[in-house]
């Protein structure tokens, strides 16, 4: 590992998300995934920052950041590439960015005005229900489950995930 140079940092990782459709796709060499091996995947992740290069400014030892990560304990990432994040963020939550990133490249795609976004959030699991908190605290959210049990159960305020407070 060599680094960080002037406008990179050195991080630790803490966690990061499998990209189960990208990943197994390119194991698998499916059309258009194409990869040289050895192959080191990537998907998006949390660290904290361990050193930064000397032009890094902004960023600290210490600083918990979001970006798109390897898979491994360690690595040197440009600060263009990352976001500090508030540390009472579950770090679980925010390691999985990336898709809400894609949900939202949909919506500026589409060319929706913003002020008629409506979203809905299939699946109220270990996924689906922080994403369902998160674009809540913008847009009208509606969570939606087939799991009867997981619905009466959150309506209760319990959330056997731990992935929400009852608030």
């Amino acid at each position: 590992l060599i680094g960080p140079n002037k406008n990179q940092v050195l991080i630790e990782t803490i966690f990061s998300s499998i990209n189960t459709g990208t990943e197994l796709a390119v194991f698998k060499r499916r059309d258009k995934t194409k990869v040289d091996f050895p192959y080191t995947p990537s998907g998006s992740g949390v660290g904290r920052i361990l050193k930064s290069g000397n032009n890094v400014k902004d960023l600290k030892k210490g600083d918990l950041v979001v970006g798109s990560f390897k898979h491994s304990s360690k690595q040197v990432l440009n600060i263009n590439s990352i976001a500090r994040i508030n540390k009472n963020i579950g770090l679980k939550n925010a390691s999985l960015f990336h898709l809400a990133i894609i949900a939202m490249q949909g919506i500026r795609m589409s060319n929706i005005n913003e002020s008629k976004i409506k979203i809905a959030i299939i699946g109220q699991g270990y996924v689906g229900l922080p994403l369902a908190i998160e674009f809540g605290k913008k847009y009208p959210t509606i969570g939606f489950d087939i799991n009867a049990n997981r619905i009466d159960e959150l309506k209760k305020g319990i959330d056997h995930t731990n992935e929400a407070t009852p608030e």
